[in-house]
């Protein structure tokens, strides 16, 4: 399978024109999310809008929890009991 996230990141600035003109499928409370074709494959691309602190330079491509958020809240970093088991 090919490594997509390398594909996408040689796109560079026409990255955000590719997203521009993409088909939406679907728009909601989250953002609207587009279909991508990636060396021949559709990718599903969800865009999310990033608040003031976000975007402030100290926290651009940043992994920091500026939000204050607890580890519980971060999706995947809990793991939780099977169905039935709990």
């Amino acid at each position: 399978m090919p490594l997509f996230h390398c594909a996408v990141a040689d796109w560079g600035p026409a990255l955000g024109e590719l997203l521009d003109a993409a088909p939406v499928v679907s728009n909601g409370i989250g953002g609207k999310a587009v279909r991508l074709d990636v060396e021949g494959v559709p990718v599903f691309v969800k865009r999310v809008p990033l608040t003031d602190l976000e975007r402030r330079q100290e926290n651009v491509r940043s992994s920091a929890n500026i939000f204050d958020l607890p580890c519980s809240a971060t999706t995947g970093s809990v793991s939780r009991p099977a169905a039935g088991l709990a």
